[in-house]
């Protein structure tokens, strides 16, 4: 690897790779793991040599099992039923946020994009939320997606989610955009609050909408 790409290589999102073909979290949850875990990371890359990347550890004392505990508890406590409609084009991701939302309790229904995820609305699938990418292939964004399947069943909360909300909202008139966003990477008690206060119709002051992206 060059410097620079060493430079933002633990970076979320960040990828050589072309577009669509990595989501660029591989590295950045690596990291992100092993620093919540007390540890570090160092990444060590000559070009036309190879690339090392060396990950320490602590021993595991009490103190941290304490904290692992305390963290999985306060998610349980966020943990509620009803079934989510996630949208989103990238495997990799849609897996981790399978896995999150399964654990939260959830039922999990998937589309890779806005075509596939308004076929799924008009068939009458039970629907409580819809949790998109803003940004997916096919010619409608997450923003199309919402406004289409609120017109279709009023009902169905949703949630958007981008890495970028700012540059994936850009393209959209401020008065179309009027939908509470997660940025990502976004960590299980993040979304478990989104999701319960959004399900519970409860106004949630860390709400970032759209037009203020």
């Amino acid at each position: 690897m060059s410097k620079e790409v060493v430079d933002r290589a633990f970076e979320p999102f960040f990828t050589t790779k072309e577009p669509g073909k990595g989501s660029g979290l591989g590295l950045s949850r690596v990291y992100g793991f092993v620093r919540q875990s007390g540890g570090f990371v160092t990444l060590a890359s000559t070009v036309g040599i190879g690339t090392r990347l060396s990950i320490y550890l602590p021993p595991s004392p009490k103190s941290l099992s304490e904290h692992v505990v305390v963290n999985q508890l306060l998610v349980a406590s966020a943990a509620r039923t009803g079934t989510i409609l996630l949208v989103e084009d990238d495997s990799g991701v849609l897996a981790l946020v399978i896995e999150m939302l399964n654990d939260l309790g959830y039922r999990v229904i998937t589309a890779s994009d806005a075509h596939g995820a308004l076929e799924i609305v008009r068939r009458g699938e039970p629907i409580d939320l819809i949790l998109t990418d803003i940004v997916m292939p096919g010619g409608k964004t997450g923003v199309h997606l919402a406004a289409e399947a609120r017109a279709l069943r009023p009902d169905i909360k949703v949630l958007l989610t981008s890495g970028y909300p700012g540059e994936a909202l850009a393209r959209h008139e401020p008065m179309d955009i009027d939908w509470p966003i997660i940025a990502k990477p976004f960590r299980q008690r993040e979304l478990a609050t989104r999701l319960q206060s959004l399900l519970e119709g409860r106004v949630d002051a860390s709400t970032s909408k759209g037009r203020s992206a």
